[in-house]
């Protein structure tokens, strides 16, 4: 891990591969509890996509001082910025549609709409960094904490604080991984042990597929283990065990892709633009059409996936969202630091 830098192929291959199955799971995810073949799809896909992102996020994370005087302006504005544009879109689409809307008087910057909420989860980790690491056995008690946390009901989606810590120990893990080479001997395994880890995970996914068709929501990671009808025993046990799995695939798609130029590198650069534009598409998709048959969703939304990744990652569109923010920024920062 050490020798993989910051603009390597490798890293724009996993964000690219990884940001594609975050569109494939939000375009699906009102169907999952409806149709086995896409909760099977999502849940497998949910098994492993954060985990791997946020481990990558940790391992970009260079300077902890320097993350959080950056924290503000590269992710906190954006983030507020993003969810004011989302609410707004929201209550248009629904003034169009139904006449009306309640949308913006449930908004709360608090309260991450929609995928926003790994924005605010990453300034958190970003911004306190620096007290975190002064904790001793940091990554332990992390790992302690993310489990311990499914036990509290008071725990939810303000401030995403329950996948805030939930997911910290991918985020410690990445940047250890860079500074300390932690978990080194874990992500130089075999690329034929990957394969096996990704069956493996096929085969989990398969099983809480057909155990339950809610099941699945246990990997959102913001409902108590009692709201989640599990007892503490069982929720921690079932954490550990799906965390487990997060970690072991992050460490197979490191083995897995490769560290050259791919069509995946020019999704992973644009990565971020594709992770925020991509939910207005999915919101319309979920609400246009909703009640068609399993067969027709996968195909409908196959083909707007691909659309919808391939225009976002357009590098002509990444510098529009750049230009915007960059103006935003500059209307709000009386000096913005060069970067």
């Amino acid at each position: 891990m050490s020798d993989i830098n910051e603009r390597s192929y490798l890293l724009d291959n996993l964000k690219g591969l990884l940001i594609v199955f975050v569109v494939i799971g939000h375009f699906f995810d009102v169907w999952a509890s409806k149709y086995f073949n896409i909760r099977f799809i999502y849940t497998f896909i949910y098994l492993f996509h954060m985990p791997c992102f946020i481990f990558i996020s940790g391992y970009l994370t260079k300077d902890p001082e320097k993350s959080r005087d950056n924290a503000f302006e590269n992710l906190l504005v954006p983030y507020i910025v993003m969810s004011v544009l989302w609410k707004t879109y929201c209550t248009i689409f629904s003034i169009v549609l139904h006449g009306y809307s309640s949308k913006l008087l449930s908004f709360s910057i608090l309260n991450p709409a929609y995928g926003l909420w790994y924005l605010q989860a990453l300034f958190i980790w970003r911004y306190f960094l620096k007290d975190i690491l002064r904790i001793k056995y940091t990554l332990l008690v992390s790992i302690l904490l993310s489990l311990l946390v499914g036990t509290v009901n008071e725990f939810g989606t303000v401030l995403s604080m329950s996948r805030v810590i939930v997911y910290l120990p991918f985020f410690l893990a990445g940047y250890y991984a860079r500074h300390k080479n932690y978990l080194t001997e874990i992500l130089s395994i075999s690329k034929k042990h990957a394969w096996i880890i990704v069956f493996i995970t096929g085969c989990v996914a398969l099983l809480l597929s057909l155990q339950s068709n809610s099941l699945f929501r246990f990997l959102f990671y913001y409902n108590s283990y009692h709201l989640l009808g599990l007892n503490n025993v069982v929720g921690i046990i079932t954490r550990a065990m799906t965390l487990f799995v997060g970690l072991m695939m992050t460490a197979a798609l490191f083995k897995i892709l490769p560290d050259k130029q791919t069509k995946l590198v020019a999704i992973g650069r644009n990565s971020m633009v594709v992770y925020i534009g991509h939910f207005y598409i999915a919101y319309y998709f979920h609400n246009m059409f909703y009640n068609l048959t399993e067969f027709n969703i996968l195909l409908l939304g196959s083909f707007l996936i691909f659309i919808t990744i391939l225009f976002l990652s357009l590098d002509s569109i990444s510098n529009i969202y750049n230009k915007f923010m960059n103006n935003i920024l500059n209307i709000i920062f009386i000096k913005r630091p060069i970067h």
